[in-house]
């Protein structure tokens, strides 16, 4: 749950803060606030004892709220988020490093609210790792392709398999490659 919480933080809440009744509400939403307290009391124990052993920090807590801080780390939803959003275009290379796959992978939430949350989250991180690609991925479709547009359609189709366009940015590039021929069979074959 400490890392559903720094996503929720991140994601969710304004300036990365939220009071501990919104945070105990979020993570345990039929729990009585008594209790909501309680358990929220433990898990930030549990990150102040991680950062500790970890040398870095997270979180800055007070007796009223929770604040997304981070200093002496890298948070892959950070990254990701920078990437697509640069300044200076899509970070092509950066964004498909940072996007590993659906967020909190693995964690099944025992919360309907959280359950549904992630859920969503998990749906508007994928559309638009994919959104971001796809102009950037049909570009190098008609043209000399770089080695980062194999790279981001690749990782389109491990993302959505119904991604055409990759499918077809992949087969082209391995057209123009004398490296990639097992590749090309591949995909050709399907």
């Amino acid at each position: 749950l400490g890392l559903a919480l720094l996503a929720y933080l991140l994601l969710d809440c304004r300036g990365r803060r939220a009071s501990r009744a919104e945070v105990g509400a979020f993570l345990w939403e039929k729990v009585d606030r008594a209790r909501q307290a309680g358990n929220l009391r433990q898990l930030l124990f549990r990150i102040r004892a991680a950062e500790i052993a970890a040398d870095m920090r997270l979180l800055e807590t007070t007796s009223a709220e929770i604040v997304l801080s981070p200093r002496n780390v890298s948070i892959d939803l950070r990254r990701f988020q920078a990437a697509i959003s640069s300044t200076g275009g899509l970070d092509v290379v950066a964004a498909c490093e940072a996007y590993s796959g659906d967020l909190l992978a693995g964690l099944t939430a025992r919360a309907e609210g959280l359950e549904s949350w992630l859920a969503r989250e998990r749906a508007t991180l994928r559309a638009e790792f994919l959104t971001a690609l796809t102009p950037y991925v049909e570009a190098q479709a008609s043209g000399p392709v770089e080695e980062a547009a194999i790279v981001a359609a690749s990782r389109m189709l491990e993302i959505d398999p119904r991604q055409e366009i990759a499918y077809r940015a992949l087969i082209q590039a391995y057209q123009r490659s004398e490296e990639h021929t097992s590749e090309l069979q591949s995909l050709t074959n399907l």
